[in-house]
C-alpha cells in the first residue's frame, strides 16, 4: 500500500472535485493535512513517511519558497504533485520558487496521479524536480 500525504485545503470547486476523485482509491493510504508542518509533526510521532506528496493549492501565495526547501530537505526521494487552480498558468512566470516538475492542473491531476503511482512501483520513469516546461510537457505526453 503506497502512503500519500495531501496537505491543504481545497476550497476552489474544481480542487474539490480533483481531491475527491484522486482520493476515492483503495490501494492508497491518504494521510491528510491541513499544513506542512502537521504532515511533518505526523511523520514524527509516527515514522510513517510518504512516498508521494499532493498539494492542493487554491492560490500561488498558499505555498512559499521556505516550504518548497522544507518539503525537499525533510523527503528528498518523495515524488511531490502540486495541484493548482486557475492561478497556475501564471504562477511560473512570476513564481519561480515552485519546480515546473510539481505543478499540475486539475484537468491533468488524474493522468499525473497514475504516473506518479506506477513510478513508485518501478514501472515508469520519473520526472526530476529541476525539469525545464518543455520537459515536463514532453513528459505528461507519455502514457
Amino acid at each position: 500500500m503506497k502512503i500519500v500525504y495531501a496537505i491543504g485545503l481545497a476550497r476552489v470547486v474544481s480542487l474539490k472535485e480533483t481531491a475527491l476523485d484522486l482520493f476515492a482509491r483503495d490501494d492508497v493510504t491518504w494521510r491528510m493535512f491541513e499544513s506542512i508542518d502537521s504532515a511533518c509533526d505526523y511523520e514524527q510521532r509516527n515514522d510513517q513517511s510518504p512516498q508521494l506528496i499532493v498539494l492542493l493549492l487554491n492560490h500561488a501565495d498558499e505555498i512559499r519558497a521556505a516550504y518548497v526547501d522544507e518539503i525537499m530537505m525533510r523527503w528528498p526521494i518523495c515524488r511531490v504533485m502540486a495541484i493548482g487552480s486557475q492561478w497556475l498558468a501564471s504562477s511560473l512566470r512570476t513564481r519561480s520558487y515552485l519546480p515546473a516538475a510539481w505543478l499540475v492542473s486539475p484537468d491533468e491531476a488524474r493522468s499525473r496521479f497514475e504516473k506518479e503511482l506506477r513510478l513508485i512501483e518501478g514501472d515508469f520513469a520519473g520526472l526530476p524536480v529541476t525539469a525545464s516546461l518543455a520537459e515536463v510537457f514532453r513528459w505528461n505526453q507519455l502514457s
